[in-house]
């Protein structure tokens, strides 16, 4: 290495840096590339990755567009797709011809909804477009609605709400994610296009990780859907989520065939295409086989229908294994419709006062209280606890916070969520089984079931080699 400053620096340098390009690949298992999702019906798409190809998954993405037809009988209503996560994909999953799952995203419109704006860092998130997994409104917060949220029975608050209020919009004008999309007009038709890059929809998996990878065999891409109206609905109001007056009959219009479809699907993979490189790759699997430690998720579903309820998630033992954190969110558990996405958590409505566990050791101190502070009280202990890692990210005050409520306990000793942390061998080793205990005070959980997601993000290491893909 020169000793010289760059400006009287005239020796050769030889940077291999890594070229791409992407390689369009047709979904395996439906030659019409276009899927039509019916109610309650989860449909397989599955692109066969080719074989003896050296690609960056973090760097390919998932393109298609999204059509909800105009009604045939005009009902005064505006067509709205729910815009600030992967809506389409139930689950997202890398799986071997032998069965073996490498990466997996469970719930991966729910999860990508929160974890994207968490592990995104705000500059990269200003510069997206609307075909992104999430992008600034760039409009006033009046005009980027959110499902409405009663602010009853406060008198005095750090938002200046009125008492009884009724909040149907986001608070930070332009750089707040745009929550949902709307048709332009009434009656109308709704036509987008999405661009999911892997490297997104995939934080804290295998799908993350920005690393040239050679499989030397097929392995398959597999993408279930989600059931449409989990997230395309009709709104009486391009300003406001307002449920319609006939919700059901509504709902049926949209799940009939043909009403809402995904077409143009296609992923685009990257190619390394730097043969230096892609041949280097490749050399290291035939010769000792790659291996890397990857993240992996774990993830639970549990309905929350008492105002106190207490959650236990039966960690399971795994040799070679760390729990590296885990996060925590609640949405209304009917989740279609107009409630389709709502995960808000503002004023403590729908968790007033939490506390976790491990191993029958709590992590807070005291109940974390989620309600507003006032001028008599102190609150939003929530925030407190978690803004570490809301810090320098998408999240940019309390309200948005608590519009995308989640707690998050990490064990890994890192108090962000940037990026190039796969690699940290660092967490709570998984040699034992480990209990964890989420204690939640849920108000209006008689009235309005809650669907408590908590998502374990694992440390993991992967062998890619002529012997097998496996974890060990």
């Amino acid at each position: 290495m020169s000793a010289l400053p760059k400006t009287v620096d005239y020796s050769r340098n030889i940077d291999h840096a890594s070229k791409y390009k992407t390689l369009q690949v047709p979904l395996s298992n439906n030659s019409a590339i276009s899927v039509a999702p019916v109610t309650n019906t989860s449909q397989l798409l599955q692109w066969k990755l080719p074989a003896g190809v050296t690609f960056n998954l973090s760097r390919s993405s998932i393109s298609y567009n999204i059509l909800v037809d105009a009604p045939a009988a005009p009902d005064a209503m505006f067509a709205a797709v729910a815009d600030d996560c992967f809506q389409i994909a139930n689950q997202l999953s890398l799986v071997t011809a032998q069965g073996i799952t490498v990466a997996d995203v469970p719930f991966c419109n729910r999860y990508t909804k929160l974890a994207d704006k968490y592990f995104t860092r705000h500059s990269e998130f200003m510069s997206r477009a609307n075909v992104d997994v999430s992008y600034p409104c760039r409009t006033a917060n009046t005009d980027n609605p959110v499902r409405q949220i009663p602010a009853a029975s406060i008198t005095d608050n750090t938002y200046d709400l009125p008492a009884g209020a009724v909040k149907s919009s986001g608070f930070v004008p332009y750089e707040e994610p745009r929550y949902y999309k709307f048709g332009a007009a009434v009656n109308g038709a709704l036509a987008l296009a999405k661009y999911q890059k892997l490297g997104d929809v995939g934080k804290g998996t295998l799908f993350e990780q920005d690393k040239d990878i050679y499989y030397g065999q097929e392995i398959y891409l597999n993408l279930q859907t989600a059931p449409v109206d989990s997230w395309a609905f009709r709104s009486g109001s391009k300003t406001a989520v307002v449920p319609p007056a006939d919700a059901a009959a509504l709902a049926a219009s949209l799940n009939a065939a043909g009403k809402v479809s995904i077409t143009n699907i296609m992923l685009n993979l990257a190619v390394e295409d730097n043969a230096i490189l892609a041949n280097s790759v490749r050399q290291k699997f035939e010769t000792s086989g790659i291996k890397l430690r990857t993240d992996y998720i774990l993830a639970f579903r549990n309905v929350c229908n008492n105002t106190l309820t207490n959650i236990n998630l039966q960690i399971p033992q795994m040799s070679g294994t760390k729990l590296k954190r885990i996060m925590n969110a609640v949405y209304d558990s009917r989740e279609t419709g107009s409630n389709t996405f709502d995960c808000h958590n503002l004023n403590g409505e729908k968790i007033s006062t939490y506390q976790t566990t491990i191993d029958s050791q709590t992590l807070q101190n005291a109940f974390v209280d989620c309600t507003f502070s006032t001028g008599l009280r102190i609150g939003n202990s929530d925030y407190r606890e978690n803004e570490k890692y809301v810090k320098d990210s998408v999240i940019q005050t309390i309200p948005m916070y608590q519009y995308n409520w989640t707690h998050i306990d990490s064990f890994d000793g890192d108090d962000s969520l940037k990026e190039n942390h796969q690699n940290r061998d660092y967490g709570l080793d998984l040699d034992v089984p480990r209990n964890y205990l989420l204690q939640l005070n849920s108000p209006n959980a008689t009235a309005t079931n809650l669907a408590e997601y908590s998502f374990c993000i694992l440390s993991r290491v992967l062998h890619i080699g002529k012997d097998g893909i496996m974890f060990v």
